[in-house]
C-alpha cells in the first residue's frame, strides 16, 4: 500500500535518446538556416561591393587618356602558395590580375621654382606655393587631352606581402594563409594572409633637380639601363617574391635574397601609395581548381592549378 510506482532507468534512457533525436531534428535545419541566411547575407555584400568597384573603375577608365595594354603577360601577376609534396612555396602566373590606367597631363610642366637657375620644386595650386615633396606638375588636365605621368594601377595582391623585425624593416616574405578551406593548406586559428584587390595613384617618372630632367620614378620601378624606361612596370612579379629568385622559403617563413631586399624596398613603397579595394578578410581573389567529392586539389606538377576571382 506504501509503494510509489516510479520510471525504470531503461524508461529514462529511452526518453533521453528520443528527446536528443528530436532535438537534433529540429536544431540542425535551425542552424544550417542561420547559415545559409549569413553565407546569403556574404554573398551580397560582395556583389553590392562588386558592382561599386566596377562603376568607380568605369569612372576612372572614362576620364583616363588611356589603358596600358594588358594581354599575356603584360596583365599577369604572380602568386605564390605552398606546393604539393611539402614544397613551401610555387609560384603561379594569372592573366588578367592587373589594369592600368594613364591618367592626363596635368599643370604646367614649366612652372617651377628656380634656384640658381635650376628648376626645382612644381607649384601646389592648391596653396600657390612651391612644393618640394611634387616631383610632377599639378593642377587642371591639360587639354587637347594627353597621357601624362600618373597612373592608376588595379592589381591582385597578399594582403601583407612583408613580414617585419622589431625595428620595423622588412625580414622576409609573407606568406600565403587561407585557414577557411583546408585545400591549400590545414583549417587553423591563425590570422589569414589572402589575396586582395589593390588600387596604386602613382607616378611614373618624377622631375630629378640634379639632373634637370624626368627620370624613372625609383622608388616604385627599376630602371637599370638608366634610358628613362621603367624596366619592370609589366613584370608580374613586382609585387610577389619568387621563390629561388627573391626568397628562400621554408614550411616555417622565408628569407630574401639580395634581389628581394631591393624588391622589398620597392614593395614597401607600393603598400603606402596603394589601398585594398575589397575585403581585407575572408575574401580570396584566388580560388583552387578541386574535385568537389573528396576535395582534392588539382595540380601540374608541385603547382596548384588556380582560378582568379577578378579578371
Amino acid at each position: 500500500m506504501n509503494k510509489r510506482s516510479g520510471f525504470t532507468l531503461t524508461e529514462l534512457l529511452v526518453v533521453m535518446a528520443l528527446t536528443a533525436i528530436l532535438l537534433t531534428i529540429i536544431f540542425v535545419p535551425v542552424i544550417q538556416g542561420f547559415n545559409l541566411t549569413k553565407a546569403a547575407q556574404a554573398f551580397a555584400s560582395a556583389q553590392d561591393l562588386a558592382r561599386s568597384l566596377i562603376r568607380k573603375i568605369e569612372r576612372e577608365v572614362g576620364n583616363g587618356a588611356g589603358i596600358r595594354d594588358n594581354t599575356g603577360l603584360l596583365g599577369a601577376i604572380s602568386v605564390v602558395t605552398p606546393g604539393r609534396n611539402s614544397v613551401p612555396a610555387v609560384a603561379t602566373t594569372l592573366t588578367y590580375m592587373k589594369l592600368d590606367i594613364l591618367q592626363p597631363a596635368q599643370g604646367d610642366p614649366s612652372d617651377r621654382e628656380n634656384l640658381n637657375g635650376t628648376p626645382g620644386a612644381f607649384r601646389d595650386p592648391d596653396s600657390g606655393k612651391y612644393d618640394p615633396t611634387i616631383r610632377a606638375p599639378k593642377g587642371q588636365v591639360n587639354l587637347p587631352s594627353t597621357s601624362g605621368m600618373g597612373m592608376v594601377r588595379y592589381f591582385v595582391g597578399l594582403r601583407a606581402p612583408l613580414q617585419f623585425d622589431g625595428a620595423g624593416d622588412p625580414a622576409g616574405p609573407g606568406l600565403y594563409n587561407n585557414p577557411y578551406d583546408g585545400l591549400l593548406m590545414s583549417k587553423g586559428g591563425k590570422q589569414d594572409n589572402l589575396y586582395v584587390l589593390y588600387r596604386a595613384q602613382v607616378q611614373t617618372k618624377v622631375w630629378d633637380r640634379n639632373a634637370g630632367r624626368y627620370v624613372v620614378n625609383t622608388a616604385l620601378f627599376q630602371d637599370a639601363n638608366n634610358d628613362g624606361v621603367p624596366d619592370d612596370i609589366d613584370d608580374p612579379a613586382f609585387f610577389a617574391f619568387l621563390p629561388g629568385v627573391d626568397a628562400i622559403y621554408t614550411p616555417q617563413g622565408g628569407t630574401f635574397t639580395a634581389a628581394g631586399r631591393q624588391k622589398a624596398a620597392r614593395v614597401a613603397n607600393w603598400l603606402t601609395q596603394s589601398v585594398i579595394v575589397t575585403e581585407v578578410s575572408r575574401y580570396d581573389m584566388i580560388a583552387p581548381v578541386y574535385n568537389k567529392a573528396n576535395r582534392v586539389v588539382e595540380y601540374i606538377g608541385d603547382n596548384p592549378v588556380l582560378v582568379p576571382m577578378v579578371r
